[in-house]
């Protein structure tokens, strides 16, 4: 088991070497470049992670450690420990579910029992429809080639 300093040592560590990462970076010819280039590389970092997330998923769902959730979903509102050894715990909480309703099976029951024709159904759903804001996807690339007219795109998208 680790101790409380071990486990600090280890998590400082991880930050340490996350954070090294920038001394990698170019030299920026102006601040806004030097963030720039701070925005790619954790951009760039954060989609490698994910990706390493996604394997260490199914690892640990092939030897129990976690189990397939979407096979065998738990109940809403559990909250255990799933995998606990000398060095790590591994817990699950199992969130309320979302609604979401499907306004075209309801068009069809209310069209259906002849209360509502489908044109004052549509009018309607479109007086009480609110656009969402759009997502806006940034994408970071670093520009490559020795006259800087080419580009090689090392993409790492940010959605919001």
């Amino acid at each position: 088991m680790l101790t409380t300093s071990e486990a600090g040592r280890l998590r400082s560590f991880v930050d340490a070497g996350l954070m090294n990462l920038e001394d990698l970076l170019p030299t920026a010819a102006s601040n806004t470049g030097a963030v720039a280039l701070r925005y790619w590389l954790w951009n760039w970092v954060s989609k490698q992670v994910q990706a390493k997330v996604k394997v260490a998923d199914k690892e640990a769902i092939r030897v129990g450690a976690l189990f397939d959730h979407k096979d065998k979903p738990l109940a809403p509102g559990t909250n255990l420990e799933i995998y606990r050894d000398d060095n790590v715990s591994i817990g699950v909480e199992v969130r309320q579910p979302s609604r979401r309703l499907d306004i075209n099976r309801l068009k069809l029951l209310l069209i259906n029992t002849g209360r509502i024709s489908e044109s004052e159904l549509d009018e309607m759903i479109d007086a009480a429809t609110n656009d969402t804001a759009p997502a806006h996807l940034f994408r970071s690339t670093l520009v490559e080639g020795n006259s800087g007219n080419e580009s090689h795109k090392t993409v790492a998208d940010t959605l919001y």
